[in-house]
């Protein structure tokens, strides 16, 4: 049995991490399917009062910092026209260079923006994706996709930091989402 690695397999799923500094967020699949990693951070409330949370996607101005607020980024885009990269295998990776204080979850977003577009549901049904996650540390948490819902927008996983030690979930809840237009779409998904 390895002991670096940890399988989170079914709807709910979930472990507590042991300490870490970063972490390497990444989805991969193999299916010919446009996927794009995005995450929505929350903060933890300031004064009795909910802060507005941060959403990454692939938009110039909203990849994310290493080096500010909230420590994160959006790396390369892959599967740009439903096709697959390199090795068979497409990958997005969102670097976390720290878990600041603020942070109270990140979740972690899979859709397929296209169909976003046109409000029809994707193909995440089909595909092979999952969300891999590995902490400095070398410790790896392999989360797959258990949904039969149909949904051109999937949280995958989400890193709860609300108790001491973070814990990562499978979440795997789908939706369609009828374009992109307020980030209330993204969070009503997060709390779906």
């Amino acid at each position: 049995m390895d002991l670096s690695k940890v399988r989170l397999e079914k709807k709910g799923d979930s472990v507590e991490t042991q300490p870490f500094d970063q972490l390497s967020v990444k989805i991969k699949w193999r299916t010919e399917t446009d996927f794009d990693l995005a995450a929505l951070i929350e903060e933890k409330f300031k004064d009795g009062v909910e802060q507005m949370p941060t959403f990454l996607y692939f938009a110039e101005s909203a990849k994310g910092s290493l080096s500010s607020w909230p420590y994160m980024m959006l790396g390369a885009d892959a599967g740009q026209g439903d096709t697959v990269d390199n090795n068979d295998m497409n990958e997005e990776e969102l670097s976390i260079f720290r878990i600041d204080p603020r942070i109270a979850k990140i979740h972690i977003i899979a859709w397929d923006y296209p169909m976003v577009e046109k409000s029809s549901p994707a193909r995440f049904k089909e595909s092979d994706i999952e969300t891999v996650v590995v902490d400095n540390n070398g410790k790896r948490y392999n989360i797959t996709l258990d949904t039969g819902d149909f949904g051109n927008a999937c949280v995958m996983a989400t890193i709860d930091c609300t108790g001491g030690t973070p814990r990562i979930i499978n979440r795997s809840t789908a939706t369609v989402l009828k374009g992109f237009e307020t980030l209330q779409q993204i969070y009503n998904l997060c709390h779906k």
